[in-house]
């Protein structure tokens, strides 16, 4: 985030940690909603809205992410996208796992994440070494997150049809 905030977004390097700091602030929102959402939907659904914010965070952040201002508003947009499915795919999997299986699903949630945040700087790396501009990489994840969505929306609707939580 520090070189397209300075080089995209014209921060100086002394703002960062405070970015940094709102960024986390997004996490921390983002999971807090998505927790909530899945209490009042289901995991798949609410995990499924975390990804189209997600989606539409990046797809604005290749768009509009020239200034200081919407670098930094769709900066904190993105990670409450990206933070909104924990809770509610942490409590898919622990309902998944009901019975003896609760830690090992619980566990196999967060290496999922770590996975997919590798995979995805692997990505992000990949769209700067062509050369292209330092919004790019969103772009490339946005079909990413568009997918994910899709495939919780499917989920929901196999596994989730009368959910109520319980």
């Amino acid at each position: 985030m520090s070189p397209w905030l300075e080089n995209f977004g014209g921060w100086a390097a002394a703002a960062l940690p405070a970015l940094l700091v709102l960024a986390g602030s997004g996490m921390i929102v983002g999971s807090q909603l998505g927790g909530r959402c899945g209490d009042l939907l289901s995991p798949g659904r609410a995990a499924a809205i975390g990804q189209g914010i997600a989606c539409a965070a990046m797809l604005l952040i290749f768009a509009f992410s020239g200034s200081m201002i919407t670098s930094a508003a769709l900066m904190f947009l993105c990670c409450v996208g990206l933070f909104f499915p924990s809770s509610p795919q942490q409590l898919a999997m622990v309902e998944v796992g009901a019975g003896g299986g609760e830690m090992i699903a619980g566990a196999c949630v967060q290496v999922a994440f770590n996975g997919g945040n590798a995979i995805g700087a692997q990505i992000g790396q990949a769209v700067l070494s062509t050369g292209a501009a330092y919004n790019a990489p969103a772009l490339a994840g946005a079909p990413i997150a568009a997918t994910a969505a899709v495939l919780l929306l499917a989920y929901a609707r196999l596994f989730e049809p009368a959910y109520h939580h319980r």
